[in-house]
């Protein structure tokens, strides 16, 4: 079963980094009306959100998914 949480918990990551790209992307390539930071805070939350999900799961401390 912890494989299986393991996997889950990879999978999440990284779709959570895929989101976290696409959003870097429509900011940072679009005029926006938000501020650069509240940007750069929006685009880090999906990756932060999983790897927090991540680390509970699994206890691995590395940010980035790969």
């Amino acid at each position: 079963m912890s494989d299986f949480l393991e996997r889950l918990a990879g999978v999440i990551h990284w779709f959570g980094f895929l989101i976290s790209l696409f959003f870097a992307y429509l900011f940072f390539t679009e005029t926006s009306t938000n501020s650069f930071w509240m940007s750069v805070v929006i685009v880090l939350l999906p990756n932060s959100a999983a790897w927090l999900l991540k680390f509970i799961f699994t206890g691995n401390g590395k940010f980035l998914p790969f």
